[in-house]
C-alpha cells in the first residue's frame, strides 16, 4: 500500500491509524525508527511517510509505507502534452519548461524529451509555461496553464502551511490528500482547451 492509498484508506475507515502511546525501537545511527509495539505485539516498520503532530501539539512519529504519488502537477504534465500532440507534427521538437514540479515526469514520460537526450531543458520559474520548439519548421509554440480556480484554496494554503512547519496532524494529512484528490478530478474532467493558452 503506497502513502495515498494509505491516507485514503484512513479517510474511508479502512485503515485505522493508532491514536495511542506505543512503544517505538529506534536507530540512531540510521535515524529511523525500525519497529514498534502495540498491545503486545510487535510490528515492523519497512519505509516512513513522515512525522505528524497530535492535536495536542506533542511530536507524534506516524509512519505509513511511502511510495508513488498521483498528483495534480502530475495530471497537469499529462494534459500539457495530450494538448500539445494537436500541435506537433512528429517527435523532432525540444522543449522549454518552466518550472521543476511533477509535471516534468510526465512530460518525459509520454513526450520521450528528457535531459538524457538534450531536448528538454527547465528552468525553475515556478509557472506552467511550456515552449515547444519545432526543428524542421523552425517555429514554436507556446501553453501557460490557465488560472485554475478549486474553490479550496484557503483550507489548501492552510494545511500546506501546516505540513511546512511540520505541525500538521494525520487528520490534517488526511484532508490535504482529499483536497488533492479533488484537484485532480477537476484537472482531469477540464477540457485541454480550456486550461492553456496558446501562443
Amino acid at each position: 500500500m503506497d502513502t495515498i492509498e494509505a491516507l485514503r484508506s484512513i479517510r474511508y475507515d479502512l485503515l485505522e491509524y493508532i491514536q495511542e502511546k506505543v512503544v517505538v525501537d529506534y536507530d540512531n545511527i540510521l535515524q529511523m525508527p525500525v519497529d514498534f509495539t502495540h498491545r503486545r505485539k510487535r510490528y515492523v516498520i519497512r519505509e516512513t511517510l513522515g512525522r505528524f503532530r497530535t492535536q495536542s501539539n506533542r511530536h507524534m512519529n506516524g509512519y505509513l509505507a511511502r511510495a508513488g504519488h498521483l498528483c495534480p502537477e502530475l495530471v497537469i504534465g499529462g494534459r500539457v502534452c495530450e494538448y500539445a500532440q494537436k500541435f506537433l507534427p512528429d517527435d523532432n521538437f525540444s522543449l522549454i519548461a518552466e518550472n521543476c514540479t511533477s509535471a516534468i515526469d510526465a512530460i518525459q514520460v509520454l513526450l520521450g524529451v528528457t535531459f538524457g537526450n538534450q531536448r528538454l531543458k527547465v528552468f525553475d520559474f515556478g509557472r506552467h509555461k511550456y515552449t515547444f520548439l519545432l526543428m524542421d519548421k523552425k517555429r514554436e509554440f507556446r501553453l501557460s496553464l490557465k488560472k485554475v480556480r478549486y474553490g479550496d484554496e484557503e483550507q489548501y494554503r492552510m494545511l500546506s502551511e501546516k505540513i511546512i512547519r511540520s505541525e500538521a496532524t494525520i487528520d490534517d494529512a488526511v484532508d490535504y490528500q482529499r483536497l488533492l484528490d479533488d484537484r485532480i478530478r477537476t484537472l482531469i474532467q477540464l477540457n485541454p482547451g480550456d486550461m492553456f493558452d496558446s501562443v
